[in-house]
């Protein structure tokens, strides 16, 4: 059994299944994958999203869908042969198999919860603020105040492969991401999608990206 070293990405990331913001930052916690599929490529597969909202569930698999395609490995997303939710799950099996896919990729909202964030105003660089002169008694005083609070939401996603040929457990990721409310870009999805596939890239999964020409 492989585990995964906590990864933290230290740029905005941002996915939920059917709640999408920008997030301040994006952890893997945890990961796995069945030993006995190293360093095997799965050369076609199908991306689900679990999700109620149809347009999350679309850009989520449709980011997946290029970040999978971007390693040369043939991908297609559920919305595109089976766009209402919840899926009909035996004919969906019908088109894994018309498909040729040998795993399916399949993504689920674990939880979520509202946190209360604390960011102190922002100081200039040049020097410690006045407050510091003070020696530990005006440094004492200044931890009496309680910085703005900032109401975010922290959510846990888990990814997970399986074979199609035997429903097998090939991989699984757990994530953990703080949004924030504003909205979220394409880009920022993707940063989270390729945060999940270069952890399948570590295990052999899927091939690494080529390297650019010049």
């Amino acid at each position: 059994m492989k585990l995964a070293v906590v990864v933290r990405l230290g740029v905005a990331a941002c996915a939920a299944l059917g709640s999408w913001s920008c997030a301040s930052n994006t952890l893997l916690t945890r990961s796995w994958a069945d030993p006995g599929t190293a360093d095997h490529h799965y050369e076609k597969l199908v991306v689900v999203g679990v999700s109620a909202d149809a347009t999350s569930r679309r850009n989520y698999e449709d980011a997946f869908v290029e970040e999978l395609k971007s390693r040369s490995v043939p991908c297609t997303p559920s919305s595109s042969v089976a766009p209402r939710t919840p899926l009909d799950l035996a004919a969906m099996n019908d088109e894994i198999r018309r498909a040729g896919a040998d795993a399916v990729l399949v993504t689920r909202l674990l939880d979520q919860k509202t946190v209360n964030a604390y960011y102190p105003p922002d100081r200039p660089a040049l020097g410690p603020p006045v407050e510091y002169h003070g020696g530990w008694h005006g440094y004492y005083r200044l931890g009496l105040v309680t910085p703005p609070a900032v109401r975010d939401t922290s959510f846990r996603l888990e990814a997970c492969l399986f074979d199609t040929r035997n429903d097998n457990l090939l991989w699984s990721a757990l994530s953990q991401t703080t949004l924030g409310r504003s909205g979220a870009s394409a880009a920022e999805v993707r940063v989270l999608v390729a945060t999940l596939v270069v952890d399948m890239e570590r295990y052999g999964l899927v091939p690494r990206l080529p390297k650019p020409t010049r």
